[in-house]
């Protein structure tokens, strides 16, 4: 009784490793190889690790990199804007100069012209004659205006206007003689002025004499009217201020001396 007991146990206990598997004969020649013996392996999981904030202020944001901005070239409409200030400047600075200075300028400019216009004080002439031509040109016909002077203590006294016609054109020289008749008849009702008209070759001559110091101007209508000259200057008149008013009218003007 015991026996079998003994036996029933045995055969419900599993030594170790009973769970392997054994090897099987080989049958018929051929050669089994050994299975290797599993092993029960459990499975874990990894554990990933996560990168942990530096410490710092609470909820500050990572900063990003910064990096070195290199300098741009400078665009060609800032140059050009640079340049037209720099210009205007220059003229704003040349402009006021200007305007400060023209009072200057033009004293320096009529001094110069002043000069020029009239004679040495030490030079001038007391009592003489100022002559005055001008000459004008053309295809057919030539001008030449002269204009003579007599001057005591360099005041007028005297004057005489001529005018010289020399053209081709018979027609225009007798239609000027014609006229120049005409104003030498009226001349005769105006005191102090006498006028004449010569006619040599087809070269016509007229000439009107002038004793300014008669001249009845309230009586010289009808001889302007006619064609006549109105006396530009006066008796008494300074003969140099005459002279720069010739000159600027384009008449070329000398001096003549009758002191002996």
């Amino acid at each position: 009784m015991n026996d079998n007991n003994n036996l029933n146990q045995n055969n419900n206990t599993v030594p170790n490793g009973a769970n392997q598997q054994q090897p099987v004969a080989p049958t018929n020649g051929q050669t089994t190889q050994p299975t290797p013996a599993v092993n029960n392996v459990v499975n874990t999981p990894q554990t990933v690790s996560t990168p942990q904030p530096q410490p710092g202020v609470v909820g500050q944001q990572p900063q990003p990199s910064q990096q070195v901005e290199q300098p741009q070239p400078e665009a060609p409409q800032e140059k050009m804007s640079t340049f037209k200030f720099i210009i205007a400047i220059i003229f704003f600075i040349s402009f006021t100069g200007f305007v400060i200075f023209i009072p200057e300028i033009s004293k320096f400019v009529k001094s110069k012209m002043g000069n020029q216009e009239k004679p040495v004080e030490s030079n001038l002439v007391s009592n003489g004659t100022l002559l005055c031509e001008k000459k004008t040109t053309s295809d057919e016909t030539d001008i030449t205006y002269t204009l003579d002077f007599t001057f005591e203590d360099k005041k007028l006294i005297l004057s005489s206007y001529t005018i010289t016609y020399e053209s081709l054109d018979t027609e225009y020289i007798s239609k000027k003689e014609a006229e120049c008749k005409l104003v030498a008849e009226k001349s005769k009702d105006v005191n102090g002025i006498e006028t004449t008209c010569k006619n040599k070759q087809g070269i016509l001559v007229i000439n009107e004499d002038y004793t300014n110091k008669d001249i009845d101007k309230s009586n010289i209508t009808a001889y302007t009217e006619a064609g006549g000259t109105y006396p530009e200057f006066e008796y008494g008149e300074n003969v140099y201020d005459i002279q720069t008013k010739l000159v600027k009218q384009g008449y070329d003007c000398s001096i003549s001396s009758l002191e002996s």
